[in-house]
């Protein structure tokens, strides 16, 4: 897969960076994947990351801003808010811990939550990037700097530790990829049907 990726662009002819900046901003790869592809194809590498890096910075500033407004007005429908209720099933888990952990500490809710957000997108795996912690934010009702805060400090952390890995591995870049790519995909398939199997069963009672 990961080697059908890296072809596929080459033969369209683009360049490392530009498929980098496209790959950190795609929900599913976003910037730990635009890593291991930059890693894996070889070539000018730290300028690939720099670029991808900035990409995900302006995604982070897009969602942060516009994921709240989003959902409220998908709320409003009623194929919209079953839509936003799949999305974020999964995460309403975490929102609550985060809010019950931001009870408990002394600091201020705003900066606790804040920082949960930041630890989760921190997490160098796949579905842990921008787009979920743009939809934490907005359950947890994070102000939109704060939110922006989390996401690109958060996403800097864990792209900093898949460079280091990618960096390490060498010439297997294109392995880790290839396996970075498998989780993902696998992840999203069990995070589908998870939510589905609990909506399913919350249905029958």
């Amino acid at each position: 897969m990961a080697e059908a990726i890296i072809t596929f662009f080459t033969g369209l002819g683009w360049d490392g960076a530009a498929v980098a900046a496209v790959l950190a901003v795609i929900p599913v790869t976003e910037l730990k994947g635009a890593i291991l592809y930059s890693a894996a194809r070889g070539g000018e590498v730290l300028f690939s990351v720099f670029v991808a890096y900035l990409s995900s910075v302006l995604l982070a500033a897009v969602l942060a801003f516009t994921v709240p407004r989003t959902l409220a007005v998908a709320r409003r429908s009623a194929l919209g808010g079953k839509m936003t209720s799949f999305l974020t099933d999964r995460l309403g888990t975490r929102a609550d811990r985060i809010s019950s952990n931001a009870e408990k500490t002394g600091r201020r809710r705003e900066d606790a939550r804040t920082f949960g957000v930041f630890a989760f997108v921190a997490i160098p795996l796949p579905l842990t990037g921008v787009w979920a912690g743009a939809l934490l934010s907005a359950l947890l009702g994070l102000k939109p700097k704060n939110a922006f805060f989390a996401l690109s400090a958060g996403n800097f952390s864990a792209g900093g530790v898949v460079f280091a890995v990618a960096m390490l591995a060498g010439d297997r870049a294109n392995i880790i990829f290839e396996a970075f790519l498998c989780l993902a995909l696998a992840f999203l398939l069990c995070a589908i049907l998870k939510t589905a199997l609990t909506r399913r069963r919350r249905a029958r009672e």
